[in-house]
């Protein structure tokens, strides 16, 4: 994988930058996938959401996850 990070680092460098997320995302999508289901269910289900849309969409849906991952593990009163 860092390999193919570095090589998507320095693709980025050369092409248009909405070429190379599509192709970063692409890469990103296909490691998610390629992880076993069994540890990793919510990723397999959700790895479409979490590369969809702008940086900007991205990140509300990150910072979403995050947001509920915290809410559910308070306690309730």
């Amino acid at each position: 994988m860092v390999s193919t990070c570095l090589h998507t680092w320095f693709h980025i460098r050369l092409t248009d930058p909405r070429e190379c997320f599509e192709s970063f995302s692409g890469q990103i999508a296909t490691y998610y996938r390629d992880c076993r289901s069994a540890r990793l269910p919510h990723l397999h289900t959700y790895v479409d959401d979490l590369i969809a849309g702008d940086g900007e969409d991205r990140f509300h849906y990150g910072l979403e996850l995050l947001l509920d991952g915290i809410g559910a593990r308070m306690p309730t009163s």
